[in-house]
């Protein structure tokens, strides 16, 4: 029985738009968390995982637009 051969993956193009139009949320979520760090709010895991999360969408951009 023959298979299909394998596609390389791809994100729609719907979704690369969705990611390039973070930006400003991003800068907004970047200076809402140095505001509650300003406050005293211990931010450290948030800050964490936002780190990682915006990283992740760089290379989500990098690898597949």
């Amino acid at each position: 029985m023959a298979r299909e051969p394998l596609r390389p993956i791809t994100l729609p193009p719907e979704t690369i738009v969705e990611l390039e139009d973070m930006a400003g949320d991003l800068k907004i979520m970047d200076a809402e968390i140095a505001k509650a760090k300003r406050a005293g709010i211990p931010v450290g895991e948030l800050e964490k995982r936002w780190e990682e999360t915006k990283k992740l969408r760089l290379g989500l951009l990098k690898e597949y637009k």
